[in-house]
């Protein structure tokens, strides 16, 4: 027998009412885990050394491809402001002579 052969079967909880609830658990459980955490800092120091020392080499073999796509963009964009800041330079330099003569 299944659960929609049942009495309670055609009750459809409206979704507002179930995202709310999730909402609910899943906020009490992050409290309940900071409340934990907090209270027992020894007891969680090695696993969290443990999952720091794993998660270290991951995080930045994973960030490498961020990093130099980061570098590329640094490029391209020194490469475009080039012209403005030789304009600018081009700009001091005569001033520089004038101030000079």
């Amino acid at each position: 027998m299944s659960l929609r052969d049942g009495p309670l079967g055609e009750i459809k909880p409206p979704l507002i009412w179930l995202a709310i609830a999730a909402l609910v658990a899943a906020a009490c459980v992050a409290l309940g885990l900071f409340v934990t955490d907090s209270a027992h800092r020894s007891a969680f120091a090695g696993v969290r050394r443990a999952a720091d020392s794993v998660a270290a080499p991951v995080g930045s073999v994973l960030s490498a491809p961020v990093r130099a796509a980061n570098e590329g963009v640094g490029m391209v964009r020194a490469y475009f402001l080039a012209g403005s800041q030789n304009r600018r330079l081009r700009a001091d330099l005569a001033a520089a002579l004038t101030w000079r003569d």
